[in-house]
């Protein structure tokens, strides 16, 4: 006779689901399911992704892009880094940008993200607090946007996505399409500056060292309250010979530009741009560097185009942007020492410079113009790809700043 099959008790309204809770104790229960949970979505995981990564070899010169990002976290919460950039092996560098993101998952496919970038283009330092959104929209279209607060106060914005086609020609060419918005506050005109820009730019390196640029844009403009529309249509070509930025020897940085601008309700005022660096060597492998700078107009242009004095750099000692003009011309003599080896990873020196700058209207001449004058000195350290200076100016007018600036050196 078979034995009867033992009756088993149904579950009370407490007792758990899973039947494992009937053979082990409820401590170990309950680090196998946070087991669990941390191997299904739980995990510390890391990604590295190389969008691209060139190198171009030909009889007059060498060069290389990258555009990469990566992340070190969980399903939520990430720690995001974004790099991109484009140069030549000798030296010559076209723009880099690095991004450190905090990022937070707010959707499947969207994710939240704040931090700080640090970026150069054509030869121009800046730092900028990050708040933007990333994510993967339909058909793989791989979008962005994010707002930019320098440490100037600026404010810019930019959203994007982009698309990439490849040319099969011998020198590298590019082609951009981007839109931003940008706000700030110009002092010298006591107005709020608001725009939003789409523009398009091609380039290319017709030789070594020298790149060939051509662009045209439109910009909404809100200044002071007042709408306004402007169309640009522009060239440049630069010459780098520069191997490294902070202590070249015998070399030069030289960028040429000209702007048509179309200002709706009549004038098309035509902006010219020349900034020339000269690098020489000198004693107890000191540099002498000597800028040239000038940027202006050939006639009057409204006060949202008015150039500000002490922008680029141009004049230290005094507050940048407290007085305007159809143009500006500047220059500046700089000694720059460093203090340990110039093969070091880190380098540490120090320098001595006189800036003068001036700002004037169409129609006057630069002859006759009264420059300020800025002189001091400062320490600068580099380490690889990054700079930090620390500097001490005494205006001409009286007043003594002292200015802190960092950035990525190539």
């Amino acid at each position: 006779m078979t034995a009867p099959l033992p009756q088993l008790s149904m579950p009370t309204e407490d007792a758990r689901a899973d039947a494992a809770d009937l053979h082990f104790d409820s401590a170990e229960m309950a680090r196998a399911r946070q087991q669990l949970i941390t191997e299904n979505g739980g995990m510390r995981m890391h990604a590295i992704v190389s969008e691209r990564l060139e190198a171009g070899f030909n009889d007059d010169g060498e060069t290389y892009a990258w555009h990469a990002q990566g992340w070190y976290g969980g399903d939520i919460n990430r720690f995001w880094w974004k790099s991109e950039g484009e140069g030549a092996f000798d030296g010559s560098l076209e723009h880099a940008e690095v991004q450190l993101l905090y990022s937070r998952a707010v959707t499947p496919y969207f994710d939240l993200q704040a931090g700080v970038r640090q970026s150069y283009i054509e030869g121009d330092d800046r730092t900028d607090l990050v708040l933007g959104a990333q994510g993967l929209a339909p058909y793989w279209f791989e979008v962005g946007a994010a707002a930019f607060v320098s440490t100037d106060g600026d404010v810019t914005a930019r959203a994007e996505a982009e698309y990439e086609k490849r040319f099969s020609t011998r020198r590298p060419t590019r082609l951009l399409v981007t839109a931003a918005g940008l706000q700030r506050r110009n002092d010298a005109e006591d107005s709020l500056d608001r725009r939003a820009q789409l523009w398009v730019r091609g380039e290319r390196e017709v030789a070594r060292a020298l790149r060939l640029g051509v662009w045209s844009g439109v910009d909404a403009v809100n200044f002071g309250g007042a709408h306004e529309r402007l169309v640009r249509l522009g060239a440049d070509a630069a010459i780098d010979t520069r191997v490294d930025p902070m202590l070249s020897r015998n070399a030069v940085y030289v960028r040429s530009a000209f702007e048509r601008l179309a200002v709706r309700g009549g004038g098309a005022p035509l902006r010219t741009l020349v900034d020339a660096n000269l690098y020489l060597g000198a004693p107890l492998a000191s540099i002498v560097a000597l800028r040239l700078y000038r940027d202006g107009s050939n006639e009057p242009v409204p006060a949202f185009l008015r150039v500000l004095r002490g922008r680029d750099s141009t004049l230290r000692g005094f507050r940048a942007g407290t007085a305007s003009g159809d143009s500006t011309a500047a220059g500046t003599l700089e000694i720059r020492v460093p203090v340990n080896s110039p093969l070091s990873v880190g380098k540490l020196g120090v320098r001595a410079f006189i800036d003068a700058a001036t700002v004037y209207d169409a129609g006057q001449r630069l002859v006759d113009q009264r420059f300020q004058r800025g002189i001091g000195g400062g320490v600068w350290f580099t380490a690889t790809v990054i700079r930090l200076a620390v500097d001490v100016a005494h205006g001409s007018e009286g007043q003594t700043r002292v200015q802190v600036t960092s950035g990525l050196l190539f």
